[in-house]
């Protein structure tokens, strides 16, 4: 899908646009972290702040004591970043009206550290994915959970890539319910999730983590030395059919990275399917 360009100096609230063919993909300019430009907090403040990685964007909106989470894959027009779902296309603030920031405020690493660093990590395993071989792209993704970088999965690392997919999954599980009970709604207020609800689904995935992981690794490891390796979870699969599972995840269209992205990761480390 693309999106038109429906952008100028006035766009400065979400809203939602026609589809159209002038978007494209994020420039690597324009990935990072961006905060409002009033005021001296910046992503420490009130507003929306938006971190953005090769093909999409989390959107932490801010509100005194109160914070909502607006996610999904993204497109580029000019100079604006357009939110692109499945429900329609959304606009947000144009970069020129906020500035970059060093880092999100800490309770947003204390709750969903594991999910931002995995999305901050997505420029590279995108690359691999449209440029090199299938195993390099497969590679790059074992790479985003192997902390240690011995080439294995730990309990431990197995653990942290449930955390980092609990936030994704959550997200998308309390969208689609809100599509199911009230399918009329405006599209910000549909994809604008509570930052409590969310962390309620990392927290479960937190506490069923351990038995997950235990079964995971009695599932995959075969030669019993407590960990997986690449070559284990690739065993009578290989990483052609992986990726293609995945949902193509070499795809031009940004959006068909991020979500394929999801996909892998959900193929290889059994992740309950992706509500859309």
């Amino acid at each position: 899908m693309r999106i038109a360009v429906l952008l100028s100096a006035l766009v400065i609230a979400v809203g939602t646009v026609a589809t159209g063919s002038n978007a494209g993909p994020i420039p690597e300019s324009v990935i990072g972290l961006w905060g409002p430009s009033s005021g001296p907090a910046g992503c420490e403040g009130n507003g929306r702040t938006m971190l953005v990685n090769s093909a999409g964007v989390i959107v932490f909106e801010r509100s005194g004591s109160e914070t909502f989470i607006v996610l999904g894959p993204a497109e580029w027009s000019a100079g604006t970043l357009i939110l692109t779902r499945h429900a329609g296309d959304i606009v947000l603030s144009p970069l020129d009206n906020l500035t970059r920031c060093d880092r999100l405020p800490g309770q947003y690493y204390a709750f969903f550290g594991e999910a931002i660093a995995v999305f901050q990590g997505f420029a590279e395993v995108q690359s691999k994915c449209e440029d090199e071989s299938p195993q390099s792209c497969v590679s790059a993704i074992f790479g985003l959970f192997d902390v240690s970088g011995d080439y294995r999965l730990s309990r431990a690392e197995i653990g942290r890539a449930l955390r980092a997919g609990a936030f994704f999954l959550g997200y998308e599980a309390i969208v689609a319910g809100r599509k199911e009970l009230a399918p009329d709604t405006d599209l910000w207020q549909t994809y604008r999730v509570p930052i409590g609800e969310i962390y309620g689904a990392s927290l479960a995935a937190a506490l069923l983590g351990p038995f997950f992981t235990d079964n995971l690794v009695q599932s995959y490891d075969f030669d019993a030395d407590g960990v997986l390796s690449l070559s284990e979870i690739l065993q009578d699969r290989g990483p052609d059919s992986l990726v293609a599972a995945g949902g193509a995840v070499g795809s031009a269209a940004a959006q068909t990275a991020l979500q394929g992205l999801i996909g892998v990761l959900q193929r290889l480390l059994g992740i309950v399917p992706l509500l859309r």
